[in-house]
């Protein structure tokens, strides 16, 4: 009897080293790649949210701090009003003080409301320490 070498298929069982996608093999080195495929991408999104995360922070003091900026102005051109209001006024004082201390002012009161008139020489009497003097 001859021998001939015919070769059969059998089929096989998969074993755990094969994957359904090809017969690539991911045993415990397949698992440990995910693992680090699993890693890079925590890696990543930890990376993408921290700078989200800082930018979110960057946009936020952004905003606060021209917030702050309109504020400010807001206050400084109040007051710039109220000084040039305040100075308004002082010039309105100064300028009724003034009228209020007028010679002219004084003497037409005197004479108006309370009857004082001009007096006449020998009226004005100097009184010193001395004695009384009398101004011709």
């Amino acid at each position: 009897m001859t021998r001939t070498s015919a070769a059969v298929a059998l089929p096989q069982k998969k074993s755990a080293l094969q994957s359904s996608s090809g017969g690539v093999s991911r045993g415990v080195r397949g698992e440990s790649i995910g693992r680090r495929e699993q890693a890079m991408k925590n890696r990543w999104l930890r990376r993408v949210l921290s700078l989200l995360l800082l930018a979110t922070v960057l946009s936020i003091t952004q905003v606060w701090s021209r917030m702050e900026v309109l504020k400010m102005r807001y206050r400084l051109t109040d007051m710039q009003r109220r000084t040039e209001e305040l100075g308004k006024s002082i010039d309105r004082s100064a300028t009724v003080n003034a009228s209020m201390k007028s010679v002219e002012r004084l003497t037409k009161i005197a004479r108006d409301e309370l009857g004082m008139v001009a007096p006449v020489a020998g009226q004005i009497i100097v009184v010193r320490a001395h004695g009384p003097e009398v101004r011709p």
